[in-house]
Order: structure tokens, then C-alpha cells, then sequence
């Protein structure tokens, strides 16, 4: 009330002054702004009839030297393609800043045939998918007609074209470009005398505002109270939101952190005790970090670093001293201590990706990896991995199958080498492309392992086995990468799955395959036990290449052992094959493990393996994969 009172003149003044001054500024600005907008308007539409020209110059001397379908002829010629795109470069002014012709594939998607750009960073390579910013390229391609996009500011006029290439009555190819004009900075000098008028104007009125001073003081009080997250003290999303309209994708680089098991933290001991746990970590990390670094909780318990560094070795160890920090001590609560861990992923090269979003999402990928490899620790995004434009189109084009139903299972039966009766059948998963071509999973499931999808495909495989459990008295065998046993979701998936069906789990098999060599076989055996609890079987597939060795067979409790294909074939006439594969079954019966031999793909294989006793057999000798069982 004190403050209503001691203001309440001010107040009554600026009630008054205010519609006045306001409306003075307004009639004054709409006159200017009419003006300004009347000059840029004969600028741009000067701009747009010479670009136009142009390219419209350009799609002539095209189909004179090459015919109306020259877009067919580019794409099917390099020479030919080459010499149109160093023709297409030359109209590349100092205004211009792209310049490129795009061709519409059988899908109706845009996709580059030229590209002038020098940058090899930002230039589209041939038949690289183009992804739209705007909506100018779809209109340009439904309507057969340019379409232009501009924005205009005071000091900058840039203006996209998109030009539709016709042939038999479609659009077959946009001609694409992208410049800006200084003309304005003539126009400017013109209308300097009505920005001076307007200018005093807006002077006079601040002058009379400076009464409301205080009031805007209270107000970036608040304003700044909306940016800080209440519990951690750290910024949040919004403010993260206001930074991003400041910086460019590329000024930071991005470090994602998640705390470990902070679900089971809030189950068991409280939400309570998981504020105290989120206060604590906070208050750690922010010991650690510089004051040029940007700490804002991005989530539950999900922090986000913006690092002000390029190089990534300062990144790798501030992510390190972080890991050491949050795990120093144990967390006090009121009737225990908690030890705290964290993963991390991080993203050193953010510029790499077109959106904030994208760039978030591969520092996540890091994440990602780091739980899925055991959790505390620090995962970098890979430098050599596809470059981002590839990696988003194979996941595009992954979860593409996945929602057309073009990603399925097949199975291939195992027999008893003694009375060759189907034993179990081994499901396998295949991807479809749109043009009917088989698709191996080598070929798709490493470009989104770490992802959503690489999930969903994995609930559907479990969902297909669940079904053919259920359908058929059959025995199932399924295949697992080792790395997805470090996934809390996958191995929730196979517990909820099963576990109120118990005498389906009894009737499958797990086969783990494996990319890298792993020395966690204590956490491994502890994540195998949770399923071998439910009934099911463990076995090891490819034994005998790779890193799969008899470590495993010492460290893990496995159930059957898979002899790789590379050792089954030619073991008739490889007599060296033959002692290798006959001491790897007198070492399994010894210990209890059944095996079987992979890719027996002739009769006198299929001898060798009942010669020398083991148990199972697989291979295009005895049966193909199919969508159906054998009768």
C-alpha cells in the first residue's frame, strides 16, 4: 500500500501523459513506416524481376543446349553436370548467397543436382536430401509457380526465391536462391530527416517515462526470478530459450548430464529426499564449472552445461572434474547417505547441426551410450561417425519402416543333428526399403542404436516372439546385442514381457552378440541373472570370431554355446577348423553347455558336426529363413 501511495501521483500523471504521448509517436511512426515501407517495396519488387530473369535465362540456355528434359540428362551425366553447375556459379553475384538447382525424386522429396556454394561444409552434395526451412519450396513444387520469402530489416533486405522447373506440365526441378541487396543503405540516408522528427519524439517520451523507473526495476526483478530454477538455483528452460535468441548454435559447446538411478532414489526413499539429491549434485557441479559457463537444469534430473571453450579437451576434463565432484561424497539425508553418480554426454562440434534441437539430441546420443556402457562416465560424440545430414536420414528413414510395418521378423529353425526334428527356430529381423530390397540388421541397427527407435524395434521383436509363444508350441530364439543389457528399458522390457508368463520365457533363448570386448562380466552376470530368473536361456552367438573367447565362458553362466559359420565352413576339408571346433565341444560338454554349429550349407559339413557330437545345427543346408514355421 505504501508503495501504491508514495507512486500514486506518478501514476495519475503518466495516465494522462500516456495516451497522448502514445498516440503523437504512433501517428508520427505509421507515417514513417508507410514511407520506408512504399521505398523498400519499389526496391524489392526491382530485385525480384531481375532474379527472376535470371534464372529464367538460366532454365532457356538449359533446355536449348541440353533439351526440356535436361533435369533427366544432369542427373544420369556427371560431365554434363559438372559444366551446368560451373555455368550456374557464374550468375553467383557478390549478393547472392546460395545458388542451387534441386531435383524431385519418386517420392516427391527434394533432393540436390547442383549447388554453388564453396563452403563444403554448408554445400549440398548430389542427390543429398534438402530439407525445407520454409514453405516456399513445397508451394513453388504444388503450385508451379515462384514463390519468394523475404525479411526485411532496417539494414539488411534478404530475400529467397524458389522457381519451379516444368516439364510435361509437373515440376520437375526448383531453382533456388538466396541474396541480399544494399540498396537500402541509400534508401536510408533519405529518410534520415523523418527519423530525426521521430526520433525527438521518442526522446521527449522517454524523458517523461523516467517517472516509471522504479516500476521496471520491480519488473526485471521478477523477470529474473522466472529464469532461475527455485530449487537448484540453477537457470532453466526459459532462460535457455531467451540465450538461444543471443547465440548461435555453434558459440557453446554441450554437455548433457543425467543423474544415475534418480528414479529408484524418489521410488524408495521419497521426493523429498530426491530434492535434497538434486540440491546437493547442483551445488557440486556448480563448484566446479568457470563463470563463463552456462549451467541450467534441463530436466527432472537432467542437467545441461553450455561450455565456452572450442577446444575439446578443456570440455573432456571440466566433464571429468564434474564426474569426480558429484561422486566425492556420499549425500546426506535424515536416516542415511546415498552414493550419487552421473553420466554425461557431450557435444563438442554443435555447429555441426542445423538447430539447437539436433545438436541437444547428439550430445544426447553421448548420453545415451554412457548409460547404456555402464553409467558414470563421459561418452563424446564420435567424430567419425556419418555426418549429422546422414545419421538424421537413416534414423528418418529407420523409423520410416518401422511406422509402415517394412520391419519385421523371419525365423530360421535349428535341427538335432541326431534325428534333424526342428529343435527351435532363431527369430531374425529384416528392414524393407521402399523398393523392395531386403535389408540386413549389420546395415541399419548401428546408425540408431542409441536412440528411441532402436527401443521401439526391440518392443517389437519381443512383441513378435510374446505372440509366437503364444500361438505355436514352439521353442524361440532371440538375438541381443551385450551393450542392450546395459539398458534399464530393454531389460525392463523383457521383465514385463514375461514375467507374468512364465512358461513362455522357459521356451526362449537369448543369443548376445557383442561389438567390442567387455570387461564388466560382473555387471553382466548380474543383468543375465535377471533373466535367466524368469526361464530364459543364455547363449553366445558367433563364438570363436571376434572378442567373442572363453573369457565368456569362464565369467558367464550360459546356457548354450553357437559355434561361428567361419569355423563350421569347410570343416570337412580344413583339418585345422576341425581341431578348433572339436576342442571348443569337448570343453562345452565338459562344462554342461550345449552347442551348435552355424552355417552348416552342405551335407558333408552337417556329417562333421554329428561326428564330432554337438547337439544343434543351423544353416541353407537344412532350412531357409521364412515368415512361417515348418510344418
Amino acid at each position: 500500500m505504501r508503495f501504491l501511495v508514495h507512486y500514486g501521483r506518478t501514476f495519475t500523471i503518466l495516465l494522462f501523459l500516456f495516451p497522448i504521448l502514445g498516440f503523437s509517436a504512433y501517428y508520427l511512426y505509421l507515417k514513417y513506416e508507410d514511407t520506408k515501407k512504399d521505398v523498400f517495396s519499389i526496391v524489392q519488387a526491382n530485385l525480384l524481376n531481375d532474379k527472376h530473369e535470371l534464372l529464367h535465362l538460366y532454365v532457356k540456355h538449359l533446355t536449348e543446349e541440353l533439351g526440356k528434359n535436361f533435369i533427366k540428362i544432369l542427373k544420369e551425366d556427371e560431365t554434363k553436370r559438372i559444366e551446368a553447375e560451373t555455368e550456374l556459379s557464374m550468375l553467383k553475384t557478390s549478393d547472392v548467397k546460395f545458388l542451387y538447382l534441386l531435383y524431385v525424386d519418386e517420392n516427391r522429396k527434394l533432393r540436390y543436382l547442383l549447388d554453388t556454394t564453396k563452403d563444403l561444409d554448408e554445400k549440398g552434395e548430389f542427390q543429398q536430401r534438402f530439407f525445407p526451412q520454409q514453405d516456399i519450396w513445397l508451394k513453388a513444387l504444388h503450385n508451379k509457380k515462384t514463390e519468394v520469402a523475404t525479411q526485411t530489416e532496417i539494414d539488411k533486405l534478404w530475400i529467397s526465391m524458389a522457381y519451379p522447373v516444368l516439364f510435361e506440365g509437373e515440376t520437375s526441378a526448383l531453382l533456388g536462391i538466396d541474396f541480399s541487396h544494399e540498396e537500402h543503405l541509400q534508401i536510408n540516408k533519405t529518410l534520415i530527416p523523418l527519423e530525426n522528427i521521430y526520433f525527438y519524439s521518442a526522446a521527449f517520451i522517454v524523458v517523461m517515462l523516467i517517472s516509471a523507473f522504479f516500476q521496471l526495476i520491480i519488473y526485471y526483478k521478477h523477470r529474473k526470478k522466472s529464469f532461475i530454477d527455485p530449487l537448484t538455483g540453477m537457470y532453466n528452460r526459459q532462460y535457455l530459450s531467451e540465450l538461444l535468441k543471443k547465440y548461435p548454435v555453434g558459440h557453446f559447446q554441450l554437455l548433457i548430464m543425467d543423474l544415475d538411478h534418480f528414479k529408484q532414489v524418489n521410488d524408495i526413499y521419497g521426493h523429498d529426499a530426491g530434492d535434497i539429491v538434486l540440491s546437493t549434485v547442483s551445488q557440486r557441479i556448480q563448484s566446479v564449472i568457470r563463470k563463463k559457463d552456462i549451467l541450467i537444469r534441463y530436466g527432472g534430473e537432467e542437467f545441461l552445461l553450455l561450455i565456452s571453450d572450442k577446444e575439446k579437451a578443456i570440455s573432456l576434463a571440466l566433464a571429468e572434474r564434474i564426474r569426480e565432484q558429484v561422486k566425492a561424497s556420499p549425500v546426506n539425508l535424515d536416516d542415511c547417505q546415498l552414493n550419487v553418480t552421473i553420466s554425461m554426454g557431450l557435444n563438442p562440434n554443435p555447429s555441426h547441426a542445423k538447430t539447437f534441437e539436433y545438436a541437444i539430441k547428439v550430445a544426447d546420443q553421448g548420453l545415451y551410450k554412457a548409460k547404456h556402457l555402464g553409467r558414470d562416465r563421459v561418452e563424446i560424440y564420435d567424430d567419425k561417425q556419418p555426418s549429422n545430414a546422414d545419421a538424421l536420414q537413416k534414423l528418418c528413414d529407420v523409423k520410416e519402416a518401422l511406422d509402415l510395418n517394412r520391419i519385421f521378423c523371419i525365423y530360421q529353425p535349428m535341427f538335432n543333428t541326431n534325428s534333424l526334428e526342428v529343435y527351435k527356430y532363431e527369430l531374425l529381423i529384416r528392414m524393407q526399403d521402399p523398393q523392395g530390397k531386403m535389408i540386413v540388421p549389420d546395415k541399419f541397427l548401428s546408425s540408431i542404436r542409441y536412440t528411441q527407435v532402436y527401443i521401439e524395434i526391440t518392443r517389437r521383436v519381443l512383441k513378435q516372439a510374446f505372440e509366437a509363444l503364444n500361438e505355436h508350441d514352439v521353442k524361440l530364439s532371440i538375438n541381443l546385442d551385450l551393450q542392450d543389457l546395459f539398458n534399464d528399458e530393454i531389460l525392463e522390457l523383457f521383465v514385463t514381457t514375461f514375467e507374468q508368463n512364465l512358461s513362455f520365457a522357459q521356451r526362449l533363448s537369448i543369443e548376445i552378440l557383442e561389438h567390442e570386448e567387455i570387461l564388466e562380466f560382473e555387471l553382466i552376470s548380474e543383468r543375465l541373472s535377471k533373466l535367466r530368473q524368469l526361464g530364459i536361456k543364455i547363449a553366445i552367438d558367433d563364438f570363436g570370431s571376434g572378442f567373442a573367447n572363453y573369457k565368456y565362458m569362464l565369467n558367464m553362466n550360459i546356457d548354450i554355446l553357437k559355434i561361428d559359420g567361419s569355423l563350421i565352413s569347410g570343416i570337412d576339408k580344413n583339418e585345422n577348423a576341425y581341431k578348433i571346433v572339436k576342442s571348443i565341444q569337448t570343453l562345452a560338454k565338459s562344462m554342461g553347455i550345449e552347442t551348435v554349429a552355424e552355417q552348416v550349407e552342405t551335407k558333408e559339413e552337417l556329417d562333421c558336426v554329428k561326428a564330432l557330437n554337438i547337439n544343434y545345427a543351423q544353416g541353407y543346408h537344412l532350412a531357409k529363413p521364412s515368415a512361417d514355421f515348418l510344418d
